[in-house]
Protein backbone atom coordinates (compact mmCIF):
# COMPACT_ATOMS: atom_id res chain seq x y z
CA UNK A 1 0.00 0.00 0.00
CA UNK A 2 1.24 3.45 -0.91
CA UNK A 3 1.47 5.97 1.86
CA UNK A 4 0.35 9.55 1.01
CA UNK A 5 1.58 12.23 3.30
CA UNK A 6 -0.50 15.10 4.64
CA UNK A 7 1.52 17.50 2.52
CA UNK A 8 0.59 15.58 -0.65
CA UNK A 9 -3.10 15.66 0.36
CA UNK A 10 -2.86 19.43 0.84
CA UNK A 11 -1.26 19.88 -2.58
CA UNK A 12 -3.98 17.70 -4.20
CA UNK A 13 -6.72 19.68 -2.43
CA UNK A 14 -5.27 23.01 -3.56
CA UNK A 15 -4.95 21.70 -7.14
CA UNK A 16 -8.56 20.48 -7.10
CA UNK A 17 -9.71 23.85 -5.70
CA UNK A 18 -7.85 25.73 -8.44
CA UNK A 19 -9.34 23.45 -11.12
CA UNK A 20 -12.81 23.93 -9.67
CA UNK A 21 -12.39 27.73 -9.53
CA UNK A 22 -11.10 27.76 -13.12
CA UNK A 23 -14.07 25.70 -14.30
CA UNK A 24 -16.48 28.03 -12.45
CA UNK A 25 -14.80 31.10 -13.93
CA UNK A 26 -14.96 29.65 -17.43
CA UNK A 27 -18.66 28.84 -16.98
CA UNK A 28 -19.33 32.38 -15.70
CA UNK A 29 -17.62 33.92 -18.75
CA UNK A 30 -19.34 31.65 -21.28
CA UNK A 31 -22.84 31.50 -19.78
CA UNK A 32 -25.82 32.73 -21.79
CA UNK A 33 -26.38 36.33 -20.73
CA UNK A 34 -29.68 38.04 -21.29
CA UNK A 35 -29.75 41.07 -23.56
CA UNK A 36 -31.03 44.42 -22.30
CA UNK A 37 -34.29 43.88 -24.24
CA UNK A 38 -34.80 40.46 -22.61
CA UNK A 39 -34.21 41.90 -19.13
CA UNK A 40 -36.66 44.74 -19.85
CA UNK A 41 -39.25 42.22 -21.09
CA UNK A 42 -38.92 40.21 -17.87
CA UNK A 43 -39.24 43.41 -15.79
CA UNK A 44 -42.45 44.37 -17.63
CA UNK A 45 -43.91 40.89 -17.10
CA UNK A 46 -43.19 40.95 -13.36
CA UNK A 47 -44.68 44.42 -12.92
CA UNK A 48 -47.72 43.59 -15.06
CA UNK A 49 -48.36 40.51 -12.90
CA UNK A 50 -47.52 41.75 -9.40
CA UNK A 51 -47.25 45.54 -9.48
CA UNK A 52 -49.62 47.85 -7.65
CA UNK A 53 -51.62 50.37 -9.65
CA UNK A 54 -51.65 54.12 -9.06
CA UNK A 55 -53.11 57.02 -11.06
CA UNK A 56 -50.70 59.18 -12.99
CA UNK A 57 -50.39 61.53 -15.95
CA UNK A 58 -48.86 61.00 -19.35
CA UNK A 59 -46.50 63.95 -19.67
CA UNK A 60 -44.66 63.60 -22.98
CA UNK A 61 -43.77 61.34 -25.86
CA UNK A 62 -40.40 61.67 -27.57
CA UNK A 63 -37.76 59.82 -29.54
CA UNK A 64 -34.16 59.15 -28.55
CA UNK A 65 -31.33 58.02 -30.80
CA UNK A 66 -29.50 55.10 -29.18
CA UNK A 67 -25.76 54.46 -29.33
CA UNK A 68 -26.27 51.90 -32.10
CA UNK A 69 -28.04 54.51 -34.26
CA UNK A 70 -31.59 53.20 -33.81
CA UNK A 71 -34.45 55.47 -32.83
CA UNK A 72 -36.26 54.57 -29.62
CA UNK A 73 -39.81 55.73 -28.80
CA UNK A 74 -40.18 56.92 -25.21
CA UNK A 75 -43.11 57.93 -23.00
CA UNK A 76 -42.63 60.22 -20.00
CA UNK A 77 -45.16 59.88 -17.17
CA UNK A 78 -45.56 61.07 -13.62
CA UNK A 79 -47.27 59.77 -10.48
CA UNK A 80 -47.32 60.36 -6.74
CA UNK A 81 -46.91 57.80 -3.96
CA UNK A 82 -46.89 58.77 -0.26
CA UNK A 83 -46.27 62.41 -1.06
CA UNK A 84 -43.29 61.69 -3.33
CA UNK A 85 -43.65 62.70 -6.98
CA UNK A 86 -42.01 60.39 -9.51
CA UNK A 87 -41.32 61.14 -13.17
CA UNK A 88 -40.25 58.12 -15.19
CA UNK A 89 -39.87 57.20 -18.81
CA UNK A 90 -40.46 53.92 -20.60
CA UNK A 91 -39.04 52.71 -23.87
CA UNK A 92 -42.04 51.51 -25.88
CA UNK A 93 -40.07 50.57 -29.01
CA UNK A 94 -40.45 46.80 -28.42
CA UNK A 95 -44.22 47.30 -28.06
CA UNK A 96 -44.79 48.84 -31.53
CA UNK A 97 -46.93 45.88 -32.59
CA UNK A 98 -49.29 46.60 -29.69
CA UNK A 99 -49.03 50.37 -29.35
CA UNK A 100 -48.70 53.03 -32.04
CA UNK A 101 -46.76 55.96 -30.52
CA UNK A 102 -48.60 58.39 -32.82
CA UNK A 103 -51.93 57.38 -31.26
CA UNK A 104 -50.89 58.13 -27.68
CA UNK A 105 -52.75 61.12 -26.25
CA UNK A 106 -50.39 63.27 -24.21
CA UNK A 107 -51.62 65.02 -21.08
CA UNK A 108 -54.21 62.33 -20.38
CA UNK A 109 -54.61 60.57 -17.06
CA UNK A 110 -53.21 57.05 -17.00
CA UNK A 111 -52.60 54.12 -14.66
CA UNK A 112 -49.10 53.15 -13.58
CA UNK A 113 -47.95 49.78 -12.25
CA UNK A 114 -45.11 50.00 -9.75
CA UNK A 115 -43.13 47.71 -7.46
CA UNK A 116 -44.37 48.21 -3.88
CA UNK A 117 -40.92 48.15 -2.24
CA UNK A 118 -39.34 50.27 -4.97
CA UNK A 119 -41.93 52.72 -6.39
CA UNK A 120 -39.49 54.18 -8.93
CA UNK A 121 -39.58 50.80 -10.71
CA UNK A 122 -42.73 51.27 -12.80
CA UNK A 123 -44.31 50.73 -16.20
CA UNK A 124 -47.03 52.38 -18.21
CA UNK A 125 -47.48 49.68 -20.88
CA UNK A 126 -46.65 45.97 -21.16
CA UNK A 127 -47.49 43.18 -23.58
CA UNK A 128 -50.62 42.16 -21.69
CA UNK A 129 -51.46 45.32 -19.75
CA UNK A 130 -51.85 49.01 -20.59
CA UNK A 131 -52.32 51.96 -18.30
CA UNK A 132 -53.19 54.24 -21.21
CA UNK A 133 -56.77 55.39 -21.42
CA UNK A 134 -58.62 56.06 -24.65
CA UNK A 135 -60.23 59.22 -23.32
CA UNK A 136 -62.11 60.57 -20.39
CA UNK A 137 -64.99 58.36 -19.29
CA UNK A 138 -68.54 59.38 -20.11
CA UNK A 139 -70.36 60.59 -17.06
CA UNK A 140 -73.91 59.31 -16.87
CA UNK A 141 -76.56 61.77 -16.01
CA UNK A 142 -80.35 61.70 -16.44
CA UNK A 143 -80.07 64.65 -18.84
CA UNK A 144 -77.52 62.79 -21.01
CA UNK A 145 -79.77 59.70 -21.05
CA UNK A 146 -82.78 61.82 -22.05
CA UNK A 147 -80.75 63.53 -24.80
CA UNK A 148 -79.68 60.17 -26.26
CA UNK A 149 -83.26 58.88 -26.12
CA UNK A 150 -84.61 61.94 -27.98
CA UNK A 151 -81.87 61.87 -30.62
CA UNK A 152 -82.76 58.27 -31.48
CA UNK A 153 -86.45 59.17 -31.86
CA UNK A 154 -85.73 62.10 -34.18
CA UNK A 155 -83.54 60.16 -36.64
Amino acid sequence: MVQISVREWQIAAVAAGIALAAAGGLWWLKRNRHSADELEYERRQVLASYGRIVDGSLLDGFQVTAEDGTTRDMLLYGYEISGVIYECSQDITPLREILDPAQVKLGMPCSIRYQPGSPENSILVAERWSGLREGLPDIWSPLQDEFNHRSHQVG
